[in-house]
Parts: C-alpha cells; structure tokens; sequence
C-alpha cells in the first residue's frame, strides 16, 4: 500500500488566549489516546466540522415539535373564532342569507388566521 503524507504546519501566536490554549490542549494530550499531534488535530478538526454540518441538516425533532406546536395553534385558533362569533350573535337561529354571509365570513378569518400562523 503506497502512502500518501501531506505535511502542514501551524502557526500558534502565543500572544492570542484561543492560540494558547490549543498549544495547551495538545501539550498536556493523553498520550495513550493520542499517539501524536497529528493524530490529535485529525479527531478535532473532524469532529468540529461534523458538529457543524449536523447543526446545519434539519433538526428531525425540532421540526416535528414545530409541526405539533402549529397544529395546536390552528385548533386553538378556530375554537377562538368560534367562540367570538358565537358571542358577536353569529349562531343560534338567523336567515339562511345571513348564515351563507356568516360561513364565508367565519371562513375568510379562519383562513387569514391560518396564513398568520403559517408565518412561524
């Protein structure tokens, strides 16, 4: 098996608390965890830009308590606005031309209620 070695360098100032403590890190580093710096800077360069990636994919959980969080607030919603139209005198006994007006009414305000919410 042909290997294939880069070589880097790093530059660590001394002077910056970030640069410092990186030097720290891998000065004190376990040496029975890690053989050597490059094995070191390997699993923390990797890790860190795995994290970074994972925290960029969406969030399965997060979006299925989003998802759960607006349909309640579409339930909660419609019984708002139906209970403010029953209190407005919208229900009981009225014309049947005042109950179609009324249901396109109730409708429009459930929908516009719906798009606002769609809007978190």
């Amino acid at each position: 098996m042909e290997r294939k070695i880069v070589n880097t360098n790093i530059r660590l100032n001394m002077t910056k608390e970030e640069d410092r403590r990186a030097y720290e890190h891998l000065h004190g580093m376990d040496r029975k965890k890690y053989r050597s710096y490059s094995r070191a800077v390997v699993a923390a360069v990797n890790a860190y830009f795995e994290r970074e990636q994972e925290s960029a994919a969406p969030d399965r959980e997060g979006e299925l308590l989003f998802q759960r969080i607006q349909r309640l607030m579409e339930q909660n919603t419609k019984a708002i606005l139906d209970v403010l139209h029953t209190k407005n005198g919208v229900s009981g006994v009225v014309s049947e031309t005042t109950t179609a007006t009324t249901s396109e009414s109730t409708e429009q305000d459930r929908q516009t209620a719906l798009d606002f919410l769609d809007g978190f």
